[in-house]
């Protein structure tokens, strides 16, 4: 169940998530960028098997709102649940979030992953760590989440810095976890992950093509994409495991 929402994000009942998604009833969301140590993004590929947007990636993890739970309790919460993880997350900000299946109100915060992630199967199908200049790129040659893709336009122009989206963000972490243990996440097994270089026919993710969106941006990141990646999910791991 989840809190029905209206337009200045007030509750007005308690309804069905499923039915909110039918009938597009506004409710409430927590999602997390989460963060490695050394400043990377955890990107995720859904599974096949699920309802919505099955086998597209995301760099947020997430979910709905309960009833009677704040942003930040869902969020903590969610990746629990979807990681194995247990820590803090910090609230940035919320938006009215249109969404293409339904609207919805985003709470979007960060966190610090000091500890292995563990994902649950049934939500992650594979995942890796990636910079900020490399998930820019990818965000525009494979199949990501919409309402995913959306966030990740404004979170970029809120943290807009020359050394890269989430600069400034990261190193606030790094001061208030100073006293944490550095050593960055690990994955649970080797994966890698493949972009293809412009005008060619390059790899896939796990068995996915990538595909070329109409809306990349002029100035987004070119070159030979290639990278490898520690996951899950192919026989051997990259030159630069990222954990």
């Amino acid at each position: 169940m989840v809190e029905q929402v209206d337009e200045q994000d007030h509750t007005v009942g308690v309804v069905d998530r499923g039915e909110a998604i039918r009938r597009r009833w506004l409710h409430r969301v927590a999602t997390t960028v989460c963060h490695d140590p050394d400043g990377r993004i955890l990107v995720h590929r859904r599974p096949d098997h699920v309802s919505r947007f099955p086998g597209q990636y995301n760099w947020l993890v997430g979910g709905a709102v309960g009833v009677g739970e704040t942003y930040p309790a869902a969020a903590s919460r969610e990746l629990a649940e979807e990681l194995g993880v247990h820590t803090p997350t910090r609230f940035l900000s919320k938006y009215l979030c249109r969404g293409v299946i339904s609207p919805y109100w985003l709470g979007l915060h960060e966190a610090v992953l000091d500890q292995p992630v563990v994902p649950d199967g049934s939500e992650v199908a594979w995942h890796a760590w990636l910079t900020p200049v490399e998930l820019r790129a990818a965000m525009y040659d494979t199949t990501f989440v919409p309402d995913a893709r959306d966030a990740f336009v404004r979170y970029q122009a809120e943290n807009a810095d020359p050394r890269g989206p989430c600069h400034e963000t990261r190193r606030s972490h790094r001061v208030r976890n100073a006293h944490t243990d550095r050593s960055p996440p690990s994955g649970t097994g080797p994966a890698r992950l493949l972009f293809p270089p412009p005008g060619g026919r390059g790899g896939c993710v796990c068995g996915v093509p990538p595909t070329r969106s109409s809306t990349r941006p002029a100035d987004a990141p070119t070159g030979p994409w290639t990278r490898g990646r520690k996951g899950v999910g192919s026989r051997s791991p990259g030159r630069d495991n990222p954990g």
